[in-house]
């Protein structure tokens, strides 16, 4: 059964290679990875990565958005196992700018849009 959507912005297809830093409780890089991006809002993201994220865990995210690297902070909010080794984690942003917006806007104008 698929969950209902009930977000305020919508997501748009991004495929994108970001690289990541998770952290500890302390706020120590923990582990530094790659990942390929699937779809991103103005609230979040959504990653593939043959490593799970725990759902909690703190990451950097580093997109980047045609010649420019969009750097956000973000928390774990859900992790699906596609198969034995791949992953998708839902990244909910802590913050995200409005110059950060307008970066990535310029190469997906949808994320401007309310649901």
């Amino acid at each position: 059964m698929k969950k209902a959507d009930n977000r305020r912005f919508p997501r748009v297809k991004a495929q994108h290679f970001v690289s990541y830093h998770r952290y500890d409780a302390q706020g120590n890089v923990v582990y530094e990875g790659m990942a390929l991006s699937l779809d991103l809002s103005r609230e979040g993201i959504l990653i593939q990565e043959r490593q799970e994220i725990p759902v909690q865990t703190r990451v950097k995210i580093i997109l980047a958005v045609g010649d420019d690297v969009v750097p956000l902070l973000g928390t774990v909010k859900h992790v699906e196992k596609v198969s034995e080794d791949l992953y998708r984690m839902g990244i909910h942003f802590d913050q995200i700018t409005e110059e950060q917006v307008q970066k990535i806007a310029q190469y997906h104008p949808d994320i401007l849009k309310n649901s």
